[in-house]
């Protein structure tokens, strides 16, 4: 952004504060110093903040603001009660460019602070061993392409169980190597392997069969074998079944989606690609995974995740 428009703006701001809030000047002082901060950090970091090089205030936004906490709090140490004060300065310097019509909406009206999580503890699973659950050949039963083609879809597409059990319908696009997944009136399109693709296709003929003969009719994409809904419980079961076979057990869906963006980190993958993948809106949790460098998660799902290489079956 460039420095005299934006001092411009502060500058009004300052006086803003001071007259037509009546602030004490401590108060006021305080709050252009988290101001100031805020736009300095901005311009050091406009790179990995995915802001364009001459960024104006148009461009700030709940993303910027997560980012500048989430790096304070995990990189500096600092504390909800620092957190809270640096962010109502920037909630009411905000609130001052929409009043003065420097912006049309106020874009972080809703941002809310997220309080420190902590840090998740990840078995030291590596990933030629996961690779193990889709190397195996899979039995030619409806329960067997089932499995697998959970498998593919937590550890591959990174998909959450609950979001798993809604799922009504897919559209495959095999060129682009996509996965267009519905779940009731939303959708949601993902990046996946070839070999998933057929894992997939597999099971959906298998799942026809299976609702015809049980004279079923349900919209889950995933049942059981007696054509119904397959349930939280089944799933887990399923997963665990899997991970027993790596010495992994108790963990579940949420160890093996852990496992998948943590080796997709590994690889080299973003911390927004990442949360993508993890279908969350912050970043926060994503530390535990990120390596900030990149470019757009299809790009590095088809470069990077274990599970789109070629040579797998």
């Amino acid at each position: 952004m460039q420095r005299h428009e934006l001092q411009r703006i502060i500058s009004q701001y300052h006086h803003y504060l001071q007259v037509e809030k009546g602030f004490a000047p401590s108060t006021y002082a305080s709050y252009m110093n988290c101001v100031e901060y805020f736009f300095l950090f901005c311009s050091q970091h406009w790179d990995r903040l995915f802001l364009p090089e001459e960024w104006t205030i148009h461009d700030l936004g709940v993303r910027e603001l997560e980012f500048f906490f989430r790096e304070h709090m995990k990189e500096r140490g600092w504390k909800v009660s620092t957190m809270t004060s640096y962010n109502s300065a920037i909630r009411s310097f905000f609130r001052f460019l929409h009043e003065k019509e420097f912006l049309e909406t106020n874009p972080i009206r809703h941002f809310l602070i997220h309080r420190q999580t902590s840090d998740l503890v990840i078995p030291d699973i590596d990933a030629s061993e996961i690779s193990i659950l889709f190397e195996e050949g899979i039995s030619s039963t409806f329960e067997g392409y089932r499995n697998r083609c959970l498998l593919e879809f937590i550890y591959g597409l990174g998909i959450p169980a609950g979001k798993l059990l809604q799922a009504e319908d897919v559209e495959i696009n095999e060129a682009e190597r996509v996965v267009c997944i519905y779940f009731g009136r939303k959708s949601r399109q993902f990046p996946i392997s070839l070999t998933a693709i057929e894992v997939l296709k597999e099971y959906l003929i298998k799942r026809e069969k299976v609702l015809t003969k049980t004279s079923r009719h349900t919209l889950a994409l995933f049942i059981s074998k007696r054509g119904t809904p397959l349930s939280q419980s089944m799933l887990a079961q399923i997963v665990n079944n899997a991970l027993q076979k790596i010495q992994a057990n108790g963990g579940g869906t949420t160890l093996l989606r852990n496992l998948s963006s943590k080796h997709f980190a590994e690889k080299g993958a973003d911390a927004r690609s990442i949360q993508k993948q993890r279908m969350v809106k912050s970043l926060i949790p994503i530390d535990n995974f990120k390596k900030e460098d990149f470019e757009t998660v299809m790009e590095q799902f088809q470069q990077m995740h274990i599970r789109n290489k070629p040579s797998q079956s």
